[in-house]
């Protein structure tokens, strides 16, 4: 393989690798957004219907001005939904009020 053939190779090498990044980059907030509203979901109180969770936490992310802070606070609430196992009432809606700190009695 000569020289030439070889740096045409690294170069598409690196234009894919590219273009991957440029993908991964551009999904990454879809993909947080639905780990989190399933997250939600799986850790609503009982008696609360997924549809309800999802209806509140899209019109909580609709006040947000830009997508940059909507996926700011999307991660907020998936960093507390790693903390708890089961959400009461009181959370549910203190996360999907725009409440930036949420508290639980032995949750650190």
């Amino acid at each position: 393989m000569t020289l030439k053939q070889r740096t045409m190779v690294l170069g598409g090498l690196v234009v894919m690798g590219a273009v991957i990044y440029g993908i991964a980059l551009h999904q990454s907030p879809i993909l947080v957004s639905f780990v989190v509203r399933q997250t939600l979901v799986q850790k609503a109180p009982s008696g609360v219907a997924a549809q309800e969770v999802e209806r509140r936490l899209d019109a909580h992310l609709q006040s947000f001005p830009d997508s940059h802070a909507r996926l700011e606070r999307l991660l907020e609430i998936s960093q507390y939904l790693e903390k708890v196992q089961k959400l009461d009432s009181r959370e549910l809606d203190e996360l999907l009020s725009g409440a930036r700190t949420t508290s639980r009695e032995g949750v650190q």
